[in-house]
């Protein structure tokens, strides 16, 4: 996930995620007992009611570990509207704060 820079973010976002190298290569977070791929992940990120609810329990404790929100939810926000954020921002904060940080961590 690295290289020249996409003229449209949205797509280039999509593209990383969904079909360039690595896109459906397995990994597992360290705190979720669950293998993804950065195409779930992206996928998730707009749809979060696709997730499957064992992929927001934590196995150890039963509890819930993960809680997605649909993007236009989170679009309608009081700190996003004050930080004049745009979508693009938004979902990268959405991916990284996910189970994706392993994926983008191990790149820096």
């Amino acid at each position: 996930m690295s290289g020249a820079a996409y003229p449209n973010l949205n797509e280039g976002m999509k593209m990383e995620h969904c079909s360039k190298k690595g896109f459906n290569q397995k990994f597992k977070p360290a705190d979720h007992g669950f293998l993804t791929t950065p195409e779930r992940e992206y996928q998730f990120a707009h749809n979060p009611e696709d997730c499957p609810e064992e992929e927001t329990t934590d196995n150890n404790s039963g509890l819930k570990s993960r809680t997605l929100q649909k993007l236009n939810t989170l679009m309608e926000t009081k700190t996003v509207k004050d930080g004049h954020l745009r979508e693009e921002e938004v979902l990268a904060v959405v991916l990284y704060t996910g189970p994706m940080f392993k994926v983008y961590n191990s790149v820096l």
